[in-house]
């Protein structure tokens, strides 16, 4: 790893200064002549028409112009805003770190008063529910370290048949950027094969591409397979709540979702939507099932 870590700090700035120059043979060979092409025409038309032509690039140059600007000004505004939120922020570490250290301290007096003021069937139901929870977390955390695992043992077996060297440094780099959800792999494979492309090295961003194709899919269909066997949930019904998590929370949602499931399913089995309906829902079919003199006696 570390003569891998050498091998990149020594070889990746000449992979830059590599691409700058094909990028700048495109722009020569390509770009230039389209745009000295554009100017000759320019120049055969009659002045109206140069006039014309002129104002309308005068205005796309405005319009840019001004969408530039208002970019910088939200960044610089956005930039400005987290700086004044940071004393905010210091301050709410530093009162969570404080209530986490007194929490921790008497915890087992905390609990123990948490359990004497409200009911044992309430108590017994909350840890239930706390112990799925626990499980359902690690259960989760030991399912993704597994296709991290599966998605670096696919990727070294993939570098080493296309020949890359260092690949157990690369597979490193690729397992660390996989703790991203979503982004996950795409941060390393996207731009490595588009630099291959403009490298003239087809060959290598052809068997990159095709491996970044392996692993989306390996990804899609082992991953709700493997939660629902960890966690005690249906792949179907998995699956469904990783898509409608992601789209309503965005990629924060591909933890909620699961989260919220696992949460529905504790309850469900300690009997709370049971409890109630026994509370809420049968008084009510009861009383209104009672005959007519007995709810005139119950009025009186």
């Amino acid at each position: 790893l570390i003569a891998g870590s050498n091998y990149l700090a020594n070889v990746i700035p000449n992979h830059v200064i590599k691409i700058s120059i094909a990028l700048e043979e495109r722009f020569t060979t390509s770009i230039l002549p389209f745009f000295e092409e554009l100017l000759y025409l320019f120049h055969t038309l009659d002045s109206e028409q140069q006039k014309s032509v002129y104002t309308y690039a005068r205005s796309i140059t405005t319009e840019l112009t001004t969408a530039i600007s208002n970019i910088l000004q939200l960044f610089l505004h956005g930039l400005s805003n987290f700086f004044l939120t940071l004393p905010n922020l210091a301050s709410v570490f530093l009162f969570s770190l404080l209530a986490t250290f007194f929490i921790s301290k008497d915890w087992y007096r905390l609990s123990s008063l948490f359990r004497s003021l409200i009911p044992a069937k309430v108590s017994k139901s909350f840890t239930y529910v706390l112990y799925d929870l626990k499980h359902a977390l690690f259960s989760y955390a030991r399912t993704q370290i597994f296709l991290i695992l599966l998605t670096s043992l696919t990727v070294l077996v993939g570098l080493f048949i296309l020949g890359v060297p260092y690949p157990f440094t690369v597979v490193l780099i690729i397992a660390f950027v996989d703790l991203l959800p979503y982004v996950g792999t795409g941060l390393v494979f996207i731009p490595w094969i588009f630099y291959a492309f403009f490298t003239d090295e087809s060959s290598l961003a052809i068997g990159l591409a095709l491996l970044y194709f392996i692993i989306l899919i390996q990804r899609q269909l082992v991953e709700p397979k493997v939660l629902s066997k960890n966690m005690g949930l249906d792949p179907f019904v998995t699956l469904i709540v990783l898509f409608v998590g992601f789209k309503v929370f965005g990629f924060v949602g591909l933890f909620i979702g699961p989260a919220i499931l696992v949460f529905i399913q504790a309850l469900y089995r300690v009997r709370v939507f049971h409890d109630l309906y026994q509370f809420i829902i049968a008084p009510i079919k009861k009383s209104a099932r009672r005959p007519p003199n007995e709810d005139k006696r119950w009025k009186r």
